[in-house]
């Protein structure tokens, strides 16, 4: 086949998938930077099991000789009556270290309300995340992982004085493991004929542990999640997408305008141009992050298609594109500027962006702009951080 023959048939496929392309290709569209789709990072499973199997008697405290920094340092150990499971359990966590740093491992300490602790493992989610994914700057990230607990019936005075240690910038421990010798349940180490090492485990040095009171437990952190394993019995933990609430959004649209266009958002803070829109846009009762938010999108579409407001993408595909062009993005401080910004379209691209996040937490888009600010009013997610640091104080005036 020739390469005339040859190019026209790519061109016929693509005039052919272009065809099927949904709806609204030619229709003016806006997208929410703070509405990513979600990302799974899974960990690993078994060393919830292999701990069962180790069978925790107990936990003890005391000091011990760190390899890496030369010097004694408190310990935290798992005294457990089977060596061979937990020194297993321990592979697991050094290769989370290896990957990343010691500190893979999140160690959570709750102390209950009615006497006694909680001790929970489980992956730390931020660098769960980096082995998962890398450095993914294009989803908003949920986890399926495993936490395991071991509630402990008494709360012991060296416990008491790691945490006061633990508040230090920088604080260094052990978490070890250690075999216990007859059926006595041991809270400190006391003596060395007690305990006994295990062949072959290697400890981590770390230097991040959470103590929490019960009563000062946050929905969704790791400590919320060992407290409701604990009340159902249950080893497994998954981190569901979260609901799409508007503090979620708000600070997920933050993260993704600064990871992408750190350079632009600099250039909004120092234009004059942009102090004098946000002056005239404010009386429609406009936001800052609207107005940021809408600067970038025109930047992008343009990138993508060499239009405004992205037309030329079918609605239904809107959000690969997208996806692929900020995955690809990267922004230096050279010597382009902001494109020239008329007011109305901007006015029509804080409408399409805004139906964009009414859509997406299931409301009915507005058909203006008076309307659409009335709408986002009613579901709590017109007041929002904008991406941008040290707002000059001429923007703050206007509003």
């Amino acid at each position: 086949m020739s390469r005339k023959k040859a190019r026209k048939k790519k061109k016929a496929r693509r005039r052919v998938s272009t065809r099927k392309s949904h709806t609204g290709q030619g229709e003016p569209k806006g997208f929410d930077f703070g509405c990513l789709p979600f990302a799974m990072a899974a960990g690993v499973y078994d060393f919830p099991d292999k701990l069962r199997e180790a069978s925790i008697v107990s936990v003890a405290y005391g000091f011990g000789l760190s390899s890496e920094l030369d010097q004694m340092v408190p310990t935290i150990s798992l005294i457990a009556e089977n060596g061979e499971p937990l020194s297993k359990a321990f592979e697991t966590f050094n290769s989370w270290s290896d990957v990343t740093d010691p500190d893979s491992l999140e160690l959570t300490i709750i102390f209950r309300n009615n006497g006694g602790y909680l001790l929970a493992l489980s992956p730390e989610y931020s660098r769960l995340a980096r082995r998962c994914l890398g450095f993914d700057r294009t989803h908003r990230l949920a986890y399926l992982g495993q936490t395991w607990c071991k509630p402990i019936d008494t709360l012991q005075l060296h416990l008491i004085r790691i945490r006061d240690y633990s508040t230090q910038p920088i604080a260094p421990f052990l978490f070890d493991g250690a075999t216990v010798v007859g059926s006595r349940l041991i809270t400190e180490i006391s003596s060395g004929n007690e305990i006994q090492p295990i062949d072959g485990l290697k400890p981590l040095l770390k230097f991040e542990v959470t103590f929490v009171d019960e009563e000062k437990v946050e929905p969704g952190t790791p400590a919320w999640t060992a407290l409701e394993i604990t009340s159902s019995q249950s080893s497994s933990s998954e981190n569901d997408a979260p609901l799409p609430i508007p503090e979620n959004i708000a600070s997920q649209r933050v993260k993704t305008l600064r990871s992408h266009f750190p350079v632009t958002l600099e250039r909004l803070r120092r234009s004059n141009e942009v102090s004098n829109l946000i002056s005239e846009l404010a009386k429609d009762g406009i936001a800052i992050w609207q107005i940021e938010q809408a600067i970038c999108n025109l930047i992008l579409s343009q990138m993508i298609t060499g239009q405004f407001h992205y037309q030329g993408i079918a609605s239904d595909d809107l959000d690969e594109p997208i996806l692929e062009a900020l995955d690809a993005r990267y922004e230096v401080g050279d010597a382009s500027t902001l494109p020239e910004l008329d007011i109305e379209i901007m006015r029509r691209q804080i409408l399409f962006d805004s139906n964009a996040l009414l859509r997406y937490g299931g409301n009915k888009e507005a058909k203006d702009l008076d309307s659409v600010i009335v709408a986002l009013r009613k579901v709590d997610s017109l007041e929002a951080k904008p991406a941008i640091t040290d707002i000059p104080d001429a923007w703050l005036t206007t509003l």
